[in-house]
């Protein structure tokens, strides 16, 4: 998943710091990338990695998530509900979502809420409640 944009830092990176040139060619790139991944991945392991670097591992789990199941396919949309995850789990208190992508992120192997203590709801009702509890914290 990050191999691309782990393959054109590094080009930058290098390019900047002069050790870098055009002579190089793409399958150089691509095999830094994925060697770049490929250590990224082992870090993600660590829980003290998976929350300094939440918008980069919860869009890697939800999508490894929805790609391990063989019946869902990954669908345009998907990836902006992704995206609006990783935004919202490791930085508020509350994430309010559709019931597919909230039954995923709350579900016993991922534990997404849990991990950045995040309360994900996906019913109105729900969301009354969690913002009442959030304003009356806000009070004390």
């Amino acid at each position: 998943m990050i191999a691309g944009v782990a393959a054109r830092e590094y080009r930058r990176i290098a390019e900047a710091a002069g050790h870098f040139t055009e002579a190089r060619n793409i399958p150089a790139s691509r095999s830094v990338g994925k060697r770049i991944a490929s250590m990224v991945a082992t870090a993600l392991e660590q829980e003290v990695n998976q929350r300094a670097f939440g918008s980069l591992y919860i869009g890697a789990m939800l999508h490894a998530a929805i790609s391990s199941e063989a019946k869902r396919k990954i669908k345009p949309n998907d990836v902006f509900d992704f995206r609006h995850a990783a935004a919202a789990l490791p930085h508020c208190h509350a994430f309010f979502t559709d019931g597919k992508l909230a039954a995923l992120i709350t579900s016993g192997h991922m534990k997404l809420d849990r991990l950045y203590d995040c309360k994900v709801v996906a019913t109105p009702a729900e969301a009354i409640a969690v913002l009442g509890d959030l304003s009356i914290g806000a009070d004390r």
